[in-house]
């Protein structure tokens, strides 16, 4: 004798497989001739099968692996939607799903995240037709667990990453080639830097580096500017980027400009969100500096003769706008009026 469960199931699937699919975009298919035969490899098969309704996204049919998967009973799932049951942790993930299946007519091996009834998530590799049934559009979906892979592949990349770290390391510098680096570990302490960036900071070779020898290399007038910015950028509340210019000032009382540029790695998200690595850059730009003191030396200078004219004198664009005026322009015909990029006839 066939237990009642098992002949509505068996009836079912019969039902199922002597309607008739079709693939979108391609030929339609014939109708399937074994109809005990696809039944049975439905019911039997080891990895999750489903058949959906496009629209609605209500269950029509499920194969036993799906349920098992799910950890879920048949009456839960037949004539219920992916919604109700939240199998879609974000629902716009179907939606997109759903218009690139529209699209492309079939979407193969697609790495998603499924909830299951105990509302925890599996990934799943899944491959998805689209069907025609009973003059319906369905979802013809299979699925394949790669949790566990999952968690040992992540376990290889992290081990991987600790044995790359030197490598990655040179490759920044090559990267950089002519900045100097600093590479701070957060997680054990150390610190790195490069022979450039011990040449721009005037430290030895053989000095030890690390983050508070950094700080007095500053100058004093700078430091406190650039300690708030460093604990700025390990806020993991923050921004992980920071950009600052500052002066150096060596032993022998020469002075130094670097422009100081750095970014933060963190671990983990959230609450539990700290640094974990800083990288940083710099490069020296004293002679820039000098060439903008120098500039606005000049401007003074300019500023200076234009207002002990004993004259009027000014600029404009090419439209007529005021740019500049002197000091005796400004306070005989102006008088006060906000003049700045304006023309004779606005005023």
């Amino acid at each position: 004798m066939i237990p009642n469960d098992k002949k509505k199931r068996r009836a079912r699937m019969q039902r199922l497989s002597q309607a008739h699919f079709s693939g979108a975009g391609r030929d339609a298919a014939p109708q399937l001739q074994e109809d005990d035969l696809f039944a049975e490899a439905f019911r039997r098969s080891s990895h999750p099968i489903g058949i959906t309704d496009l629209e609605t996204g209500i269950c029509l049919e499920i194969n036993d692996a799906w349920l098992a998967t799910l950890g879920a009973r048949r009456d839960e799932v037949i004539g219920k939607t992916t919604v109700m049951w939240e199998i879609w942790p974000d629902p716009q993930d179907r939606a997109k799903f759903i218009d690139r299946l529209k699209s492309e007519g079939s979407v193969q091996n697609l790495d998603v995240s499924m909830r299951m009834k105990s509302g925890g998530l599996r990934q799943f590799l899944i491959s998805t037709d689209l069907i025609t049934l009973r003059g319906k559009p369905c979802l013809l979906t299979i699925g394949h667990d790669i949790t566990e892979r999952k968690r040992n592949v992540t376990a290889r990349v992290e081990t991987q990453n600790a044995l790359h770290e030197r490598e990655e390391r040179s490759d920044q510098v090559i990267r950089l080639a002519h900045f100097g680096i600093v590479d701070h570990d957060h997680r054990t302490g150390k610190v790195y830097w490069s022979p450039v960036m011990r040449e721009i900071y005037g430290v030895r070779p053989d000095e030890p580096a690390s983050m508070e020898g950094y700080i007095q290399l500053i100058h004093p007038e700078d430091r406190e500017a650039v300690v708030t910015a460093i604990k700025q950028a390990h806020d993991p509340s923050g921004d992980d980027l920071f950009s600052l210019e500052h002066r150096l000032l060596y032993p022998h009382g020469g002075v130094r400009w670097v422009s100081f540029r750095s970014w933060t790695l963190f671990d983990n998200d959230g609450s539990e969100r700290r640094p974990a690595r800083t990288l940083g850059a710099m490069i020296d730009i004293t002679r820039r500096k000098h060439a903008e003191e120098a500039l606005r030396m000049s401007e003074r200078q300019f500023a200076s003769f234009m207002d002990n004219l004993h004259g009027f004198a000014w600029i404009k664009d090419a439209e007529g706008r005021y740019l500049y005026v002197n000091r005796l322009f400004e306070e005989s015909a102006l008088n006060g009026l906000d003049w700045k990029e304006k023309t004779a006839r606005d005023l």
